[in-house]
């Protein structure tokens, strides 16, 4: 299905739709520098991200969660949240934080560092939610699956697992894939695997760089 037809059909169920970038990180395998900041074929790292996730999101403006430099990822989107937690806790704590910043029942999510990302990812997602909702039910928590390999920062989420998160914080139990198995999450599988590509280091930002 096309972004219109998918959208459509989410509000016919009575559903609102959200979508969120994770660039909440340290940066650790880049030196330490915010990594969604980074330049990428001219163009900040996280912006392909943007683009992909932004029919998605409530007035076409994701949120996005970082823990620095607000003020640049700023003249992006005015939807800015940081973690609850100053320490640095990965992505589940990232995801806590947009589902705070959201008022939506679905929320598509995305690390900034995925620049070959596309929107065809957040409508299968998507898709697979809806197929739920045409059920009478409300989808699990959707992760894309690519090569063997489960990709739980690219996800859909019902906004009803924020407890579940929080609780698995307050345990100190902060692997995102840990908590996406326990809850029951669902993958959804995907088989073109550049589009997942993650940019982790200068060197691979080099490699992919046109």
């Amino acid at each position: 299905m096309d972004v219109t037809t998918l959208l459509n059909k989410t509000r016919q169920h009575k559903y609102s739709l959200d979508a969120g970038i994770l660039a909440g990180g340290q940066g650790n395998r880049m030196g330490g520098i915010d990594k969604g900041l980074t330049a990428f074929n001219r163009r900040p790292l996280f912006a392909p991200v943007l683009t992909a996730l932004s029919p998605f999101a409530h007035n076409n403006t994701p949120i996005i969660n970082c823990n620095r430099n607000e003020d640049s990822y700023g003249r992006y989107s005015n939807r800015i949240c940081r973690d609850a937690s100053p320490e640095f806790l990965g992505p589940l704590a990232g995801i806590s934080s947009i589902l705070k910043a959201s008022a939506a029942d679905l929320v598509v999510i995305a690390p900034c560092d995925t620049p070959f990302l596309t929107e065809a990812i957040p409508c299968m997602l998507l898709e697979k939610a809806l197929s739920y909702l045409e059920q009478g039910h409300l989808p699990p928590p959707l992760a894309i699956h690519c090569d063997n390999h489960l990709h739980p920062t690219i996800c859909c989420l019902p906004m009803s697992v924020l407890p579940s998160i929080d609780e698995a914080l307050q345990r100190a139990h902060f692997k995102l894939g840990r908590w996406f198995k326990d809850v029951g999450g669902e993958p959804v599988y995907f088989d073109q695997i550049k589009t997942l590509t993650n940019l982790n280091t200068r060197e691979e930002l080099s490699l992919y760089s046109n």
